[in-house]
């Protein structure tokens, strides 16, 4: 019995894991975000370096609103040395576009205040032709057939390969 007493009793930091109990799972998502970037900026350096970047400076419109998804594309754009604007909406997306000529669109589907979708809907009734590419989480067909009825070029889905979103970005730009 003096051992179970022990065991009850023992406490280095009285309190300690109540206090610290609801900062844990937001420093294990640091991280998990924090070594996921490393991971990422080590094999972006190797696809930057086997992959030839083309002459002319491609010009990516990103919609986002995730912020650790922002982060993420951000660091892929960068390394991949093409000229990006981030906006964190559909509604953002389509004045960004009427505003600024971009070479490709690369169009997260559930976003605030208007969806990927109605944005895409949006820019085709202005007669913008740009080419919009899906980056979205979501992998199930009928989102896929629901983002080519709303008339998006391409569907990739998260988590993306780098390789597969620089060629798919090529290919609509050599295109255009």
């Amino acid at each position: 019995m003096a051992g179970k007493e022990s065991l009850r009793n023992f406490r280095i930091f009285p309190g300690f894991f109540q206090k610290w109990s609801y900062f844990l799972p937001f420093l294990l998502l640091i991280f998990w975000a924090n070594s996921t970037l490393t991971i990422m900026n080590f094999k972006t350096e190797r696809l930057t370096q086997t992959m030839s970047v083309p002459n002319k400076a491609i010009r990516v419109l990103i919609a986002e609103d995730n912020l650790l998804n922002q982060r993420i594309i951000e660091i892929l754009v960068k390394k991949m040395g093409w000229d990006y604007t981030l906006v964190p909406d559909g509604q953002e997306a389509v004045d960004a576009c009427l505003a600024d000529d971009y070479d490709v669109i690369l169009m997260d589907i559930d976003m605030p205040r208007m969806n990927g979708w109605e944005a895409t809907i949006e820019i085709r009734r202005t007669n913008i032709h740009i080419p919009i590419i899906a980056v979205t989480a979501y992998s199930e067909e009928s989102f896929r057939k629901k983002s080519f009825e709303a008339g998006m070029n391409e569907f990739l889905s998260k988590p993306y390969n780098k390789e597969e979103i620089y060629q798919t970005v090529l290919q609509y730009v050599k295109m255009n």
